[in-house]
């Protein structure tokens, strides 16, 4: 029987988003989010072309079948991680998602590391929290 969160990962785990697959289906974004989750299902030859668009097997949309692992794929530790990312709420989800594309973007740990002690400067709780460890705060 198919499960849309497979779906979902499986999407996920492609780099598409809802939209990309919708306009390969032929169909609306608003398809693709039914399906994921789960307030309908694909029709029977739906499920080939969704594979077939996602790089997959019809099989691994079965919710009898292990999560798939494709060429590159992620470890169970990072299903884990994707999987409590999709189980948040919207706002906090696109939260996440919006830090993580951050980082990504900045290509360099140091961009990171100044952002976030940009941050501490923002926050003056952390430098008075600093001050009382006997550390001088970040500037």
């Amino acid at each position: 029987m198919f499960d849309g969160k497979k779906l979902k990962l499986i999407r996920i785990n492609a780099g598409l988003h809802q939209v990309d697959v919708a306009k390969k289906l032929g169909c609306d974004g608003n398809e693709i989010w039914r399906y994921e989750d789960g307030r309908v299902k694909p029709r029977p030859e739906r499920i080939p072309q969704l594979a077939k668009i996602l790089n997959c097997r019809p099989e691994d949309f079965d919710d009898s079948s292990s999560l798939p692992q494709t060429a590159g794929g992620f470890s169970q530790d990072d299903m884990a991680l994707i999987e409590a990312l999709l189980a948040l709420d919207p706002i906090r989800r696109a939260k996440i998602i919006g830090y993580i594309d951050g980082y990504m973007a900045s290509s360099a740990p140091v961009a990171a590391a100044s952002a976030s002690g940009a941050a501490d400067a923002v926050n003056p709780a952390s430098n008075i929290a600093q001050k009382r460890r006997g550390r001088p705060p970040k500037t």
